[in-house]
């Protein structure tokens, strides 16, 4: 039997094997050859974007052979050094300006290949340009080296030097401003303390104008002792702490005795003091007043050897005696104590002064006005107390005190000193007025000469001169009084102003005049607080001599006022011979 089998009518010929294996071969070769081409154009593409990258990128890029020699940089990095990517390749890297801050961070990461690396180069041509610079390891089959990169942070840098500097001048000026802040502070606490220290010693010499001029018009309006003495020492104390007061007359024995006394003593202790006579020449300290003319400062009177000590004051640790002087001699003491050693000093002294004048004067006035009685000539003491209530005395002292305090007022405050300049021309004016007043009276055919309306005026230009008040004069009918009358009309007229300038404190006032053929009246008119008629008014001379005046020409006087209410003056006249 022959080895050849016979062919199945189904199996492929070799023939056709060959074919089919050629043909897988054949699509195998295409597959290949399609994916070689696609292959090449992803590295095409890839190599296309990465040149595009390498070119565009704003950081420098440089590519380093194991020799530190340029074998590609992009333009950026060319630009670091003005020159091009192709005049580069081919230079050592030790030829540019960044191989001394390159070279370190190179061998750094030889050393560890791993570490990342950094270092700061700056190129200072033209201008200074600061270049971090980092660099990496490149291993490929075809170049062993490095790759260089420069970020280009220059306006960063910049940026953050102005702003180190931006911040360093603003803490100098921040600590010149805390500076000048701190110094203007301090200069503001000065000015409020000044200022305070100038409003303290402003109310303080305002509190002693008015007591002083309260103590004149007192000295001026009234001879009795008594009463002057209380409103002196009352005046004493609003300007001066103390715990007592006392006057002491000396009497043509040379015995020194308490005349009156107020504040801490008992009424049964002060009448027992009033009582007492020390003999001068042996009271030490009342005799250093006597030699020397001064004030004498008793500071603890336990540690003097000369206190002369009684039960009734054994209370008082310290003294100071001021000497009353009259005509060059002195005739009294102005006494003040305290319960505490050491509380008097110079200044007080000073201004205490101020007040003995006062007393002396007022002493003065009372002993002429007891001799004018022993000599039986009590009508002129009366007209001497009404020339004295009528006087200028008080404008000018209070015109003399602006004047003293003036010019430290105008330094610390010249809003306050121009104010007060405006309050002494205003005072001056008014003493003017009142001085061509004096000098008629001065004259008194000239007062009777003169027209009634026209010396009223003068009498209203000087209250306004001197407080500013606002003031009317309405006048009807034509004055022609008897000389006596006209003289009392004037006169009560005057006192009704000069009371109103001292106490009511008015802001306006009216005086209407009223001629008729068979009467003459006039009223005179304020809207000051008024006072209550039934309420005695101690030292208040001149409501009296207004009356005693409207008495002696058969004039009738009335007095309409009320607390609060202001106070009206009316005198009627009546003329039965018209």
């Amino acid at each position: 039997m022959s080895d050849t089998q016979p062919l199945s009518p189904d199996a492929p010929s070799e023939a056709e094997q060959a074919y089919q294996q050629a043909l897988e071969y054949g699509k195998d070769l295409a597959r290949v050859y399609v994916a070689e081409q696609t292959r090449r154009k992803e590295v095409e593409a890839a190599n296309q974007l990465l040149s595009a990258v390498f070119t565009s990128t704003p950081d420098g890029l440089a590519v380093l052979n194991e020799a530190l020699v340029v074998r590609q940089a992009n333009p950026t990095f060319g630009e670091f050094f003005k020159t091009t990517p192709e005049q580069l390749i081919g230079e050592s890297l030790h030829s540019l300006p960044i191989a001394d801050g390159l070279l370190p961070l190179l061998e750094r990461l030889r050393s560890a290949p791993s570490e990342h690396a950094e270092a700061e180069l700056i190129l200072g041509q033209p201008e200074w340009r600061s270049l971090l610079a980092t660099a990496a390891r490149l291993e490929t089959p075809h170049l062993q080296g490095w790759v260089i990169v420069l970020h280009d942070q220059t306006e960063r840098k910049r940026a953050q030097e102005a702003l180190r500097r931006a911040h360093d001048e603003l803490e100098i000026r921040v600590e010149e401003r805390t500076a000048e802040l701190v110094m203007a502070n301090e200069r503001l606490k000065r000015e409020v303390e000044e200022r305070k220290q100038a409003e303290a010693a402003e109310r303080e010499q305002r509190t002693l104008a008015e007591a002083l001029r309260d103590t004149a018009a007192a000295v001026s309006s009234t001879l009795d002792l008594n009463e002057v003495s209380k409103r002196i020492l009352a005046n004493v104390g609003q300007v001066m702490p103390h715990d007592s007061a006392s006057i002491m007359y000396i009497d043509e024995e040379g015995m020194a005795q308490v005349v009156h006394l107020q504040g801490r003593t008992p009424p049964e202790n002060a009448e027992v003091l009033k009582k007492l006579r020390f003999p001068v020449d042996e009271t030490p300290n009342l005799r250093r007043v006597i030699d020397s003319r001064e004030p004498y400062i008793i500071a603890d009177t336990r540690e003097y050897d000369g206190w002369v000590s009684h039960p009734a004051h054994d209370w008082i640790r310290s003294n100071i005696s001021i000497p009353l002087i009259s005509e060059d001699v002195i005739i009294g003491f102005l006494n003040l104590d305290s319960t505490e050693p050491n509380f008097f000093d110079q200044v007080q002294a000073e201004r205490l002064r101020t007040f003995a004048d006062q007393a002396a004067i007022a002493i003065r006035n009372a002993r002429l006005y007891e001799q004018a009685q022993e000599l039986a000539v009590i009508e002129e003491r009366q007209r001497l107390a009404r020339d004295l209530h009528d006087a200028v005395s008080q404008t000018l002292w209070s015109a003399s005190l602006l004047t003293d305090t003036l010019p430290a007022l105008y330094e610390a405050n010249p809003n306050e000193g121009q104010h007060t300049l405006g309050e002494l021309q205003g005072l001056i004016r008014g003493a003017l007025a009142e001085m061509r007043t004096l000098l008629l009276e001065l004259r008194p055919e000239t007062l009777i000469e003169k027209d009634l309306e026209s010396l009223i005026r003068q009498l209203i230009n000087s209250l306004v001169g001197r407080t500013g008040i606002e003031a009317v004069l309405e006048s009807t009918g034509k004055t022609n009084l008897p000389p006596r009358v006209h003289e009392a009309i004037y006169r009560i007229t005057q006192e009704s102003i000069n009371n109103i300038m001292k106490h009511a404190e008015a802001t306006w006032l009216r005086i209407e005049m009223i001629s008729e053929s068979d009467r003459f009246s006039i009223s005179i008119q304020d809207n000051g607080h008024g006072y209550d008629p039934g309420d005695t008014l101690p030292g208040h001379l001149g409501i009296g001599i207004m009356k005693e005046r409207a008495a002696a020409v058969n004039a009738q006087l009335s007095i309409d006022s009320a607390v609060g209410t202001g106070t009206t003056v009316r005198v009627v006249w009546p003329n039965p011979e018209i």
